[in-house]
């Protein structure tokens, strides 16, 4: 890949942003689809699991 210097800066920050809203999205969806517990509701939880 050629790179012109004029060039160069703005992509590599349009790349950073890019990357910076895929990874929020991901970690958006991930929080969506598993919502936050508290560490105490997720040991019972994963204690109700193993018992059974």
């Amino acid at each position: 890949m050629y790179y012109f210097p004029h060039k160069a800066p703005f992509k590599s920050y349009k790349f950073t942003i890019v990357a910076f809203v895929i990874s929020f999205l991901t970690v958006s969806i991930t929080l969506i689809s598993h919502p936050i517990k508290t560490t105490t509701e997720k040991t019972d939880t994963d204690l109700v699991i193993k018992n059974k």
